[in-house]
C-alpha cells in the first residue's frame, strides 16, 4: 500500500548476512515484486527482481520447509528464536512502515506511516 500510495520507483535493498546474499531477504524482495507487479503499475526492472520473485512464487506455499536447511534457521535455533518464524513469515502482519530519508549523506528515520 505504501509503495502504491507514493507511486514512485521502488528499490528493495536486501541487507543479507555478513556481506553475502541470504534467502530470507530475497524471499521478501520477491514477495514485494509479486505484489507490486500484480497491480500493473510496476514491473521487475532487473534480473535480480525476477529471480527473487520466482524464488518467492516457487516456495510461498511452504516457506518454513524451504527455509529449514538455511543458515538463517540454524542461527535462529542456536539462539532459541525459532518460535518467531511463523509470525515472521505471516504476510501483512505489520501495519507501520518506517520511512528512511536521505539528508545530506545520512539516512534518517523521518517518520512512520500507518497503512
Amino acid at each position: 500500500d505504501y509503495c502504491l500510495f507514493h507511486g514512485r520507483d521502488v528499490v528493495v535493498l536486501c541487507s543479507g548476512w555478513q556481506d553475502k546474499v541470504n534467502i530470507e531477504d530475497t524471499l521478501f524482495g520477491g514477495a514485494l515484486v509479486e505484489v507490486l507487479a500484480k497491480t500493473g503499475k510496476y514491473r521487475p526492472a532487473t534480473d535480480a527482481a525476477v529471480i527473487a520473485r520466482d524464488m518467492w512464487t516457487n516456495n510461498k506455499k511452504n516457506l518454513i520447509a524451504y527455509l529449514a536447511p538455511t543458515d538463517h534457521m540454524a542461527r535462529l535455533k542456536a539462539n532459541h528464536l525459532e518460535d518467531a518464524v511463523p509470525f515472521c513469515l505471516t504476510p501483512d502482519s505489520v501495519v507501520v512502515v518506517p520511512e528512511l530519508v536521505i539528508e545530506g549523506e545520512t539516512l534518517v528515520l523521518k517518520k512512520v506511516m500507518t497503512i
